[in-house]
C-alpha cells in the first residue's frame, strides 16, 4: 500500500502548482449539462432498459486498417450481442489478426460497467505474438538490446464490480485472473543483444525459455472517473488505485504482491483552447516469495501506454515512478474529424526498490550500477492525434520522443489500442 500513499502525496503536491499556473476557461459545461461522447449509454425503456427489451447484434470493427511497429498491418474486427437474456446484457466476440499479432476473445457482461449498480463480467482470451519486446529487467535494462519474443498467452478472467453513479463516477471491483504463458524463442532484434544482458536479465529470459507457466491473480480496484469523455478528454478526472496478489500455479515458485496507483487531470485553458494533462503513475511489487524468479512477462510493463517518449515493452521491473505533463490543442475540430497536436515532458524511472533507489531529481543520464539511487529520467515528447466521432473509440497517434536513450520512441498507430478489443475498466 506504500506506492499508492506515495502516489496520492505526489499528485497532491502538483495538483494546486498546475492549478495555480493555468487559467481554466470559464465556458465549461454546467453541472446540468453532461458531455457524454464517448460514453456507451445506459439502455432505456424504449430501447432496452426494462422487460422485453429486443435482441441486438451489432459487428465492431476496430480499425478499417490496422499498423504498428509491433503489429504490424492487420485489422480488429468482432460482434456484439446486447439484451440476450435480459435488458443491459452483452455478449462480445472479438479478433485482432495482424502480421505478428494474434488476439481472440469472448467475454460476457450482465450490463454497462457505466450503468448504476453492479455488473458482472466473465472473459477469456488466446494471443499469439512473434514481437513480444524484452530488453532486460530493472533499471539497467538498455535500448539497444531489443530481442523479439515468441509466446502464447491465455487467459480467463472474471470481474464483479459497482458503480454508485451513471458513467461510473465511482466504482470498485474486484476481480480474479488466470494466465498459462508458453514462451517459445528469444530473437535478437540487435545484433548480440542478449549476450549483453547483464546476468539477472539474462537468467529471467533464460527461465522463461525452459517452463510453461500458469499463474493465477487476484485483487480489488477502486476507481474515480469524470472525464467528460472516455476516449479524449478535454476536461475532467480519472484515479484509479488497486491492489493485487499473484501467485504461480505451474511451472514456476513464485508468488507477489503488488499495489499501484495512476492519477490523470485534464484542465481546459484559454491558449487555442487547449486542454493540459497531468499524470503520476506509481506500482510497486513488493512480498516476493518462492525459489524462482518473477518471470517478465508477470511484471508490470512500463512503456509508451503512460507516457511520451517511451518505447513499446520498455521496461518490466518491480517498481516504476512516472509523472508528466502533456499540451493538448486542437489543430482541426469538426466534431466528425478532431486533430490535435500534442507536445509534452516525461519524468519517470524503473526501479528493484523504488523506496531505496527513488532520487526525485530531473537527469538526462541513465542508471549505472554503481549508484544507490537513481534520478528521474526525463523525456520530452511531441506529435498528433485523430479521433472522430464517427469511430467513438478509434484514436490515431502519431508520436516522436527524445530522452535519455537519444531519439527512442517514433511510431504511427492506425488503430484505438490493442487493448480495444478488451471491456472497459480494466486494471493498470
Amino acid at each position: 500500500m506504500r506506492a499508492i500513499f506515495a502516489a496520492a502525496a505526489a499528485i497532491a503536491l502538483i495538483a494546486p502548482v498546475a492549478t495555480a499556473q493555468i487559467t481554466t476557461q470559464s465556458p465549461q459545461p454546467a453541472p446540468t449539462v453532461v458531455d457524454t461522447l464517448g460514453v456507451p449509454e445506459t439502455p432505456e425503456a424504449s430501447s432496452g432498459g426494462e422487460e422485453g427489451a429486443k435482441v441486438s447484434i451489432s459487428p465492431k470493427v476496430y480499425a478499417p486498417f490496422l499498423w504498428s511497429p509491433t503489429a504490424g498491418l492487420g485489422i480488429g474486427y468482432g460482434v456484439e450481442v446486447q439484451n440476450l437474456g435480459w435488458a443491459g446484457s452483452s455478449v462480445l466476440v472479438t479478433g485482432l489478426t495482424s502480421q505478428r499479432i494474434g488476439r481472440y476473445g469472448v467475454y460476457a457482461s450482465t450490463r454497462t460497467p457505466y450503468a448504476p449498480g453492479v455488473n458482472a463480467m466473465l472473459g477469456g482470451t488466446f494471443e499469439t505474438t512473434g514481437r513480444r519486446y524484452y530488453y532486460g529487467v530493472g533499471p539497467f535494462s538498455d535500448l539497444d538490446n531489443k530481442i523479439a519474443i515468441e509466446k502464447q498467452t491465455y487467459e480467463a478472467e472474471a470481474r464483479l464490480g459497482y458503480s454508485d453513479a451513471p458513467r461510473a463516477t465511482r466504482r470498485v471491483q474486484a476481480f480474479g485472473r488466470y494466465q498459462f504463458h508458453q514462451t517459445r524463442t528469444a530473437k535478437d532484434l540487435d545484433r548480440g543483444a542478449q549476450s549483453r544482458l547483464d546476468s539477472v536479465s539474462a537468467a529471467n529470459l533464460a527461465f522463461a525459455l525452459a517452463h510453461d507457466i500458469g499463474a493465477v491473480t487476484g485483487g480489488v480496484e477502486a476507481i474515480w472517473d469524470e472525464r467528460n469523455n472516455i476516449f479524449v478528454p478535454r476536461y475532467g478526472f480519472i484515479g484509479q488505485v488497486g491492489v493485487s496478489y499473484t501467485a504461480a500455479t505451474s511451472g514456476a515458485d513464485v508468488s507477489f504482491l503488488r499495489t499501484y496507483g495512476s492519477f490523470n487531470y485534464f484542465l481546459p485553458i484559454e491558449w487555442r483552447s487547449s486542454t493540459v494533462h497531468a499524470r503520476v503513475v506509481v506500482s510497486s511489487v513488493d512480498n516476493v516469495r518462492g525459489n524462482d524468479p518473477v518471470p517478465f512477462f508477470l511484471l508490470p510493463t512500463f512503456d509508451t501506454d503512460y507516457g511520451l517518449g517511451l518505447a513499446t515493452q520498455r521496461f518490466y521491473a518491480n517498481d516504476f515512478f512516472l509523472a508528466s505533463g502533456e499540451v493538448q490543442s486542437p489543430v482541426f475540430l469538426t466534431g466528425f474529424l478532431d486533430i490535435d497536436a500534442i507536445a509534452g515532458a516525461t519524468f519517470y524511472n524503473a526501479y528493484d526498490n523504488i523506496f531505496r533507489q527513488f532520487l526525485p531529481i530531473p537527469s538526462l543520464a541513465q542508471n549505472r550500477p554503481d549508484d544507490d539511487r537513481y534520478p528521474l529520467r526525463m523525456a520530452l515528447g511531441g506529435g498528433l492525434r485523430l479521433s472522430s466521432a464517427l469511430v467513438p473509440g478509434l484514436v490515431l497517434h502519431g508520436q516522436l520522443g527524445f530522452g535519455p536513450e537519444g531519439l527512442s520512441f517514433t511510431t504511427f498507430n492506425l488503430v484505438a489500442d490493442l487493448r480495444a478489443a478488451r471491456p472497459i475498466l480494466r486494471g493498470l
